[in-house]
């Protein structure tokens, strides 16, 4: 739903959806989903034009992928 948000151009909208994502990815312990939402919600941030939230969720999601080995979200 945030991932929808965000291409609506509701990036306020969508850190809702994107925060109830990422507690339940913490819940169930998915690594992915974790760096996914951060990122998501990174991309809010950008939008939002709020450059410390953008820099501080990239950093966690990186962080999170690297630690797993996933590829994918470091382009």
């Amino acid at each position: 739903m945030g991932r929808i948000q965000i291409k609506s151009q509701d990036p306020q909208g969508s850190l809702q959806s994107l925060n109830q994502a990422y507690s339940l990815a913490v819940q169930v312990d998915n690594q992915e989903q974790k760096a996914t939402s951060l990122h998501l919600m990174a991309v809010a941030y950008r939008m939002l034009s709020k450059p410390d939230e953008v820099v501080r969720n990239e950093q966690e999601a990186l962080t999170i992928w690297r630690s797993i080995g996933q590829k994918k979200g470091m382009d």
